[in-house]
């Protein structure tokens, strides 16, 4: 998860030590989460992805993430959705 706008680095994901990362397209979404690409909320999966959060939200006091649906978010701060996604803060934006 990087803020909007710093959007994510192709070539920073690339580098990354993991199994190989691509963008998903809408229907790899919605068969995996049940819910629409823009909306997708960083917890609630059947099975959990892996997380990475951009080291840069750790900066903000509070960040918002989808909430389930392109209209529903809520406020968290960067430590507690790292601790409820099992997610490593990585340079992964721009």
């Amino acid at each position: 998860m990087a803020f909007e706008p710093r959007r994510y680095n192709r070539t920073r994901y690339r580098r990354l030590p993991a199994q190989k990362i691509k963008r998903a397209d809408a229907e790899f979404v919605w068969l995996h989460t049940g819910t629409a690409p823009g909306g997708v909320p960083p917890v609630g999966h059947p099975m959990a992805p892996m997380t990475l959060l951009d080291r840069n939200l750790q900066r903000y006091p509070a960040i918002w993430a989808a909430g389930g649906s392109p209209n529903a978010v809520f406020a968290s701060t960067s430590a507690d959705l790292a601790r409820l996604t099992a997610a490593e803060f990585t340079g992964i934006a721009k």
